[in-house]
């Protein structure tokens, strides 16, 4: 492992930052992942009025999943 990835894991594994989630692929079975959610504010021009709207992204690292990216389908697929 090297420093970069040792720094991710130590990221995701840190209470703070870090939460337990539940990830189900299709057909597949629950797996319990680590994830960094975050929720940025988004604030959109619209002609003179501004729009404020409140969104959550969810990292997760695809390597505990084991996955892969299918370019035929652009789909993500059990390894």
């Amino acid at each position: 492992m090297n420093a970069f990835a040792a720094a991710i894991e130590m990221l995701f594994a840190d209470p703070n930052i870090g939460v337990e989630a539940i990830y189900t692929s299709d057909g597949g079975a629950p797996v319990v992942v680590h994830a960094v959610v975050r929720r940025p504010d988004e604030v959109t021009d619209f002609g003179d009025a501004r729009l404020w709207s409140e969104t959550t992204s969810i990292d997760l690292r695809v390597a505990v999943l084991m996955v892969r990216w299918d370019c035929r389908s652009r789909r993500f697929c059990r390894a």
